[in-house]
């Protein structure tokens, strides 16, 4: 079933965009100028560096600063310091594991940056204890000042595990630490914290299969918040499982959600909220996702400033390694709803700027998203906005840049609704990288669903008809799948039959694999509508000519004609390798 595409902002487009970006890698939404690694120290007031999550060492201290403000810490297996200023010293970083970091000083000039939190766990899988809830320390508040405010420390992690054996089973709940929130300052605050993963998963050992039992929670944590000049911490990752060669199988059998973002507040905008799940394989390297239970993104942090926006809500999930030309493949299927992350909400009676928009359900970057029969992927609502300020958007259901989609029986794909209550986003959302949506129907002939439609920044987006089991489509239904695409495919052993005048379409076709089936040539398209056999065949039902051309693709294809039945061809036959012809009907080459 095919919905009318609605109206597709600016801003979901150029949120898209950024997805296809390198710094995406370890995982969260947009934050509001630039990405930040969950984990990261806030940048102390005069614009002072927080330091940087270490995974199992420790983390980065934030910088010092002098006369400005101290940088937050970042967290680690030990939190990383806080930066220290010429009047007071930054936070001491969590020492133990899931140990707060601590404040930074304040109280003069310039306030220290607060303490990085410390991861819940930090090491082997076969060191993990079964059952265990693991929970990564708070980042330290900044301290204030009179001029410079400091920075919030990273949230810790709540597991960060390293595969050492070739199956790996992790059943416990997994929850990041808070970021600290930012110092104020009279000049210039200090930015809040950015929380913590709640379970990052590297494959180190290579070629494992990691099971996520049942009843297992991943959580990240939430931003810290942040006034005056600072920007606000996003939320933490939920899971995330990285390699860097060979072939890594995850099982996600527990609930994954991401952390919301932090609350914004004067003239600091709300948080983005945290991915639910991230999948990034490395150069060389293959990761397989079955999820397997639900994926939320975080939810995006309200603003009650008067001039500050509502944060975006975080993906639901994020697969594929975004670096354009990196030979790192993910794969997802998805087996359980994913939803994205609904905007923050613009809370002030005197807000004039915007509430969040809600988070893409599912962003593909050179990945392959497979979502079964029955499983529904939703974008995030957007926020609610005031009399004076506008409502947030939706969250588009899947977004994909170099993707490969593919939706089964009565899969649903559904855009977010606005925060109006009424507008909603494109189901599917396409980049210029080229992307493909492939339909296959169930055994009971169902299609699936795209509440919202199909989006294109490009021009060069294929529609395949797939699967192995067969379906009869009419042209109107076609029609509304096929909007926007540049081709048209089919593939797998099924056979497609195509029934009606499908004559306004100039879409070409090619049949590389199973059987395509017709019984008028108009069941293909517009006469200038080509076709190539490339390893597939073209049935004919009905006598009929067909005066278009036919192209034998790599592998040649076949034509075939039902008993008693005539196909003239009258069009040009190119290319070198073979034509079968099947079935008892005849064939007149003209």
């Amino acid at each position: 079933m095919f919905l009318p595409l609605p109206k597709v902002s600016t801003r979901s487009l150029r949120l898209l965009l950024l997805a296809s970006a390198a710094v995406l890698v370890t995982g969260s939404a947009e934050a509001a100028d630039g990405y930040v690694v969950p984990g990261t120290g806030g940048d102390g007031g005069g614009s002072v560096a927080g330091g940087q999550p270490s995974y199992v060492q420790t983390g980065q201290a934030g910088s010092d600063a002098g006369s400005a403000a101290g940088g937050g810490g970042g967290s680690g297996a030990v939190g990383g310091a806080g930066g220290s200023t010429d009047y007071k010293d930054g936070g001491a970083g969590g020492a133990a594991a899931g140990e707060a970091g601590q404040d930074g000083g304040g109280g003069s000039l310039s306030g220290g940056g607060g303490g990085g939190g410390a991861h819940g766990f930090a090491g082997n899988a076969s060191t993990l204890t079964s059952g265990t809830t693991y929970t990564g320390g708070a980042g330290g508040a900044g301290g204030s000042g009179s001029y410079a405010g400091g920075g919030g420390g990273g949230g810790g992690y709540g597991a960060v595990v390293l595969t050492d054996s070739a199956s790996a089973s992790l059943n416990g709940t997994f929850t990041g630490g808070n970021g600290g929130n930012g110092g104020v300052g009279g000049t210039s605050s200090g930015s809040g914290g950015a929380a913590g993963m709640g379970l990052r998963i590297s494959d180190a050992f290579g070629n494992a299969t990691i099971n996520v039992s049942a009843g297992s929670i991943a959580l990240g944590g939430a931003g810290g918040s942040a006034k005056g000049s600072g920007r606000t911490g996003i939320g933490g990752t939920g899971l995330l499982v990285t390699n860097t060669t060979g072939t890594t199988i995850l099982n996600s059998n527990g609930t994954v959600t991401g952390g919301a973002g932090g609350v914004g507040t004067d003239s600091a905008a709300g948080g983005t909220g945290g991915t639910g799940l991230v999948t990034n394989a490395g150069a060389g390297g293959v990761i397989t996702a079955n999820v397997n239970n639900t994926v939320i993104g975080g939810a995006g942090g309200y603003s009650s400033g008067a001039l500050t926006a509502g944060g975006a809500g975080g993906y639901g999930i994020y697969a594929g390694n975004p670096t354009f030309g990196d030979s790192g493949e993910s794969n997802v299927n998805v087996n359980a709803n994913v939803t994205g992350g609904a905007g923050g909400a613009a809370e002030s009676p005197d807000a004039r700027s915007k509430a969040g928009n809600g988070g893409t359900g599912i962003v593909g970057t050179n990945a392959t998203i497979t979502v079964a029969s029955g499983v529904t992927v939703s974008g995030g609502a957007g926020g609610v906005g005031t009399s004076n300020a506008k409502d947030g958007d939706g969250g588009v259901g899947i977004g994909g840049a170099g993707a490969l989609v593919v939706l089964e029986g009565t899969a649903k794909v559904q855009g977010g609704i606005g925060g109006d209550g009424v507008t909603q986003a494109a189901a599917i959302l396409f980049g210029p990288t080229p992307n493909t949506l492939e339909l296959r129907a169930n055994a009971n002939g169902d299609l699936p669903t795209l509440v919202g439609g199909v989006a294109h920044y490009g021009q060069a987006d294929v529609l395949i008809l797939g699967g192995t089991n067969d379906k009869t489509i009419d042209a109107s239904t076609l029609a509304g799948y096929a909007s926007g695409f540049s081709a048209l495919s089919k593939t797998g052993t099924s056979t497609w039959t195509l029934t009606g005048d499908f004559s306004s379409s100039t879409l070409p076709w090619t049949i590389s694999e199973g059987t395509l089936s017709i019984s008028d040539d108009n069941n293909l398209g517009d006469v200038s509508a080509g076709v190539t056999l490339n390893g597939g065949t073209l049935l004919v039902t009905e006598s009929i000519a067909i005066s278009r051309t036919i192209t034998l693709g790599t592998g040649g294809g076949g034509l075939s004609v039902a008993e008693g039945k005539a196909l003239t061809l009258s069009s040009d036959l190119s290319g070198s390798d073979a034509l079968t012809k099947d079935g008892a009907g005849t064939l007149t080459l003209t």
